[in-house]
C-alpha cells in the first residue's frame, strides 16, 4: 500500500481551489480524507493533542477504511531537547487511541537544520524509540551531515523510518537519497 497526503488540511489558500468554495471548515478534513489516505497532523508540533479532537479526526475519515493520520512530534523534544514523561505519557495516550482504532500512521520526529549526525543523536533517538516502542516512529532531519551508512543502519535496526523532505540543495541541507526503512507493523 502506498500512502499519499498532505501535511495538514487547513489552509485559507486552498479554499476555491482544492476545497470547494462552499465548503465548510469542519468538513474539510472529511474531503481530504475521500481523495488521499493519510496526513500529517502539524499542531501536535505545537502542543499534544486533546483526546476529544483525536476522536473527532477519528469520525470525520470514517468514510476510508485505509486513511492513517501521522503525528509530529512535540516540538520541545527535538528542537529544545526539552522531554517530560508527563508529556510523553499525554502523547502515549493519542497514540494509543489513533493505533486502537487502526489510524496511526506513525509519529514524525522532525529535527531542524542546526542538528547533525553524532552518537549522542542517536543516543536520542534510541530513547525516543523504547520511551515509545509500542508505536512506529519516523525522524525527519535535514542536515547533510545524515547522508552515512551508520545513520541509515542504525534506523533499520530500530525500525525507525526515514522521512526526506524537499528542500533546496544549498549550503548543507541533505539531498535527495534511495535510502528508507520501511516499519514492518
Amino acid at each position: 500500500m502506498i500512502y499519499v497526503g498532505t501535511a495538514g488540511w487547513s489552509y485559507k489558500d486552498w479554499e476555491g481551489v482544492f476545497y470547494p468554495s462552499d465548503l465548510k471548515k469542519d468538513l474539510q478534513l472529511s474531503y481530504l480524507s475521500e481523495r488521499f489516505n493519510t496526513v500529517e497532523i502539524n499542531s501536535s508540533f505545537y502542543r499534544i493533542p486533546e483526546e476529544r479532537m483525536v476522536l473527532s479526526w477519528i469520525r470525520k475519515v470514517e468514510k476510508n477504511p485505509q486513511f492513517l493520520f501521522t503525528l509530529k512530534a512535540y516540538s520541545p523534544w527535538t528542537h529544545e531537547e526539552k522531554f517530560s514523561s508527563e508529556e510523553g505519557q499525554k502523547m502515549k495516550n493519542i497514540l494509543k487511541i489513533l493505533k486502537e482504532e487502526n489510524r496511526l500512521g506513525l509519529m514524525l520526529f522532525q529535527f531542524p537544520y542546526r542538528v547533525k549526525f553524532s552518537v549522542s543523536f542517536l543516543n536520542r533517538l534510541s530513547f525516543f524509540k523504547e520511551f515509545f516502542e509500542e508505536f512506529p516512529l519516523g525522524v525527519e532531519i535535514r542536515n547533510k551531515t545524515f547522508q552515512r551508512a551508520e545513520f541509515f543502519n542504525f534506523l533499520k535496526e530500530m525500525e525507525i523510518s526515514f522521512a526526506n523532505i524537499d528542500q533546496p540543495l544549498i549550503s548543507q541541507n541533505i539531498g535527495p537519497t534511495k535510502e528508507f526503512t520501511a516499519n514492518p507493523g
